[in-house]
């Protein structure tokens, strides 16, 4: 009799397990396949540069979100990232892919940070801190990255310029008059007529700034209107080569 009772039992727990099987099988992954699926593809670029460095240009790359190694041997950029990412990575190394000449080169990047109800994104700590004193003047706005302006200074050179189209419509633009570098340590940059701009609505931002190697520095917030909230502009530095003795 208890060899007759585990057979029955056994034979109960397989066919409750094959009661089982359909539920089983009905696996929970369409759901996550849906939603790695509407995530864009990545791909794999590569940049031969004719002038800089990829050293240079790939530590310049940093606010970009790709993802950048090099080839020191060929000077190649190897880039990473999804179609949209990569288009962005790529004017931006065209633009900085030229004769640099005699003396100093500076990179001049212009963070366009938008306050806004809803949520926040894209800032990383150095903006976070640099926007501290900012947040306060607008409580109750969260802050998100809007895009990332880049302008290239030379020494004898002309002044730069960069547009770039804005959310819903309209252009912002980007440039300055006349940038000077002081041999300090770290490197002082100082920037003339620096002037950031929307045509959707019209504003502007225009002023001098001394900004060091290696800080971010807020140059000034302008109102969007219509209950729009606010643009501000942040600006870091980087200093590519010093006079030459």
């Amino acid at each position: 009799m208890n060899g007759l009772a585990i057979f029955k039992k056994l034979t109960l727990s397989l066919l409750f397990l094959l009661a089982l099987s359909p539920a089983l099988a009905q696996d929970p992954a369409p759901a996550q396949t849906s939603t790695a699926s509407a995530q864009p593809p990545l791909r794999t670029v590569l940049k031969a540069l004719s002038y800089a460095r990829a050293t240079d240009v790939r530590a310049l790359l940093k606010s970009i979100d790709v993802y950048v190694t090099v080839d020191d041997r060929t000077n190649v950029l190897v880039l990473r990232g999804t179609s949209d990412e990569l288009e962005t990575a790529l004017k931006v190394v065209e633009a900085l892919d030229e004769p640099w000449g005699d003396g100093w080169s500076v990179i001049i990047r212009g963070y366009v940070v938008r306050a806004r109800e809803g949520a926040a994104g894209g800032l990383t700590p150095e903006l976070e801190e640099a926007l501290q004193h900012v947040q306060k003047m607008l409580p109750g706005k969260s802050f998100e990255l809007a895009d990332t302006l880049f302008l290239r200074a030379v020494q004898n050179g002309s002044p730069s310029r960069v547009s770039s189209p804005l959310e819903g419509g309209g252009l912002m633009s980007f440039t300055f008059a006349r940038a000077t570098v002081a041999p300090d340590d770290p490197p002082m940059v100082v920037l003339e007529a620096l002037t950031f701009q929307t045509d959707q609505p019209e504003t502007m931002i225009s002023t001098d700034i001394q900004l060091r190697e290696g800080q971010f520095a807020v140059v000034g917030k302008t109102s969007l209107g219509n209950g729009e909230g606010a643009m501000i502009l942040v600006l870091d530095v980087d200093v590519l080569k010093h006079d030459s003795p």
